[in-house]
């Protein structure tokens, strides 16, 4: 998965992916106190202490919690990708602008290099009023 796949695959895991990653939690947490289960080693007492009574109060909250985490992690996505639309936007528009203008001084120079061939000489602001209003008159 490159990082461009990232946020889409983060943002793809909802509430079915905590639960199932709650169950598995809860499956190999059974499965260690049954395997241990006369056990009085304080490590293992600590644990089935937090499996049996801190854990499973703590099942909501964590799952509120990483709910919470993934709405924010979508809203910020959905604002990175209309920051990056705006700016896609921006530079497209300038694009075009600096192309139409590059192309209204190209054809005026052509303009004036034609008339000068023919012997015709205009000052420049002439041939871009003549270029503007040809232009305006749709010819």
């Amino acid at each position: 998965m490159n990082t461009s796949e990232t946020p889409r695959g983060l943002g793809d895991r909802g509430i079915g992916w905590q639960a199932a990653g709650f169950a598995l939690v809860a499956l190999v947490s059974v499965v260690i106190l049954e395997l241990y289960s006369g056990s009085r080693f304080w490590l293992y007492e600590g644990f089935r202490t937090a499996v049996v009574q801190i854990y499973w109060a703590l099942v909501v909250p964590l799952g509120a919690l990483f709910d919470w985490g993934r709405k924010m992690f979508e809203t910020g996505r959905a604002i990175r990708e209309a920051k990056l639309k705006q700016i896609r936007d921006e530079g497209l528009q300038e694009g075009r602008n600096v192309g139409r203008q590059e192309g209204r001084q190209e054809t005026i120079e052509l303009f004036r290099t034609v008339l000068e061939e023919s012997g015709v000489s205009l000052p420049p602001d002439v041939a871009e009023r003549l270029y503007d209003e040809h232009n305006r008159n749709g010819s």
